[in-house]
């Protein structure tokens, strides 16, 4: 009887009043990447393999009608050695549609629907369509320069309707306030699902990635033609910073995209033409477009694209990927 009786004592503090959910997830993908003359060194090899495995690790209590929650994520990358690879934390929680996010938060901007939905391959890529300027990321590994960053999000949901907001302060100690890349970014996100055919989404961030002034705005729309087929049209004005790979004389300027999907059986086209009327000091033209496929074998899928940047410089993919 005692030995029945420490046995239900040990089960019942382990059950306690609310058990943590912990999920694991994340994915792994390989393949080849051709870039021509990708500007670092004139002798080094233009064709390279890339990997990466990502696991995000989410944790989650309930209590009192509300959800807490933490996470973060361990990602490696081909080249690594030496880095990072678990980013900073986020903690959150939920309740009646809304979720309050501090630390590591995604912003607004950056987690904006429809922003990032040119990308091709299976390294997901747009060169031409992507934003061209700078704004803070949600980080995959460190925060690098801004080691007391802190960063602040709401997003709530309703029916069709998503809205995000986020602060995100680069140095909370105060010790930078000065200093360029130190301003405070605020963000803002809206997404509206009209029908299961027509989407809307905008955002704007200011300050963005720190920089005083440096303000972008985001319009998008997509449409589903059939339920094979969609096509969406992107207008980015992506403010004064330019990111460092594009060097620092010029204008990011504003980005037009329109993009497109068309799912055959398992296979999937997909393709972007896209025009910026930037100026910066590798810029050769204004036009970039881009084509790609991918070929789902269940949780992995095979995928490879073909674009041009505005460099003027050819860029293939081709490889696999498995979500877990």
């Amino acid at each position: 009887m005692k030995h029945l009786m420490t046995t239900a004592l040990a089960v019942s503090l382990l059950a306690g009043p609310a058990l943590a959910d912990i999920k694991l997830s994340g994915y792994g993908r390989t393949g080849l990447v051709y870039y021509e003359d990708d500007g670092r060194d004139p002798d080094a090899n233009e064709t390279q393999i890339s990997s990466r495995v990502r696991l995000d690790v989410n944790a989650s209590v309930e209590a009192e009608g509300l959800t807490f929650g933490a996470n973060f994520r361990v990602q490696w990358d081909q080249g690594d050695a030496g880095v990072e690879t678990i980013s900073p934390g986020q903690l959150y929680v939920t309740a009646d549609g809304f979720t309050a996010y501090v630390g590591n938060v995604i912003p607004a901007f950056d987690g904006a629907a429809l922003l990032k939905q040119s990308r091709l391959g299976v390294f997901e890529r747009s060169w031409g369509g992507d934003p061209q300027g700078r704004f803070f990321l949600g980080a995959d590994k460190g925060y690098g320069d801004y080691s007391d960053r802190i960063g602040l999000a709401l997003k709530y949901t309703t029916g069709g309707l998503t809205v995000r907001a986020s602060y995100v302060d680069p140095d909370q100690t105060g010790h930078q306030e000065s200093g360029p890349g130190y301003a405070e970014e605020t963000a803002l996100a809206l997404h509206y699902k009209l029908s299961d055919s027509l989407e809307f989404s905008a955002a704007t961030a200011q300050n963005g990635a720190g920089f005083k002034g440096n303000d972008l705005y985001f319009v998008g729309a997509r449409y589903s033609l059939t339920r094979a087929a969609r096509v969406g049209l992107n207008f980015i004005d992506n403010g004064t910073q330019l990111p460092r790979s594009a060097g620092t004389v010029g204008s990011p300027g504003n980005t037009v995209t329109l993009y497109g999907d068309y799912k055959i059986g398992k296979t999937t086209l997909g393709g972007y033409v896209a025009h910026n009327s930037g100026d910066w000091a590798r810029k050769q033209t204004n036009a970039s477009f881009g084509v790609g496929a991918s070929y789902d074998l269940g949780r992995p899928f095979l995928a490879a694209s073909l674009q041009r940047d505005y460099d003027d410089r050819l860029y293939a993919d081709m490889g696999v990927r498995f979500d877990f």
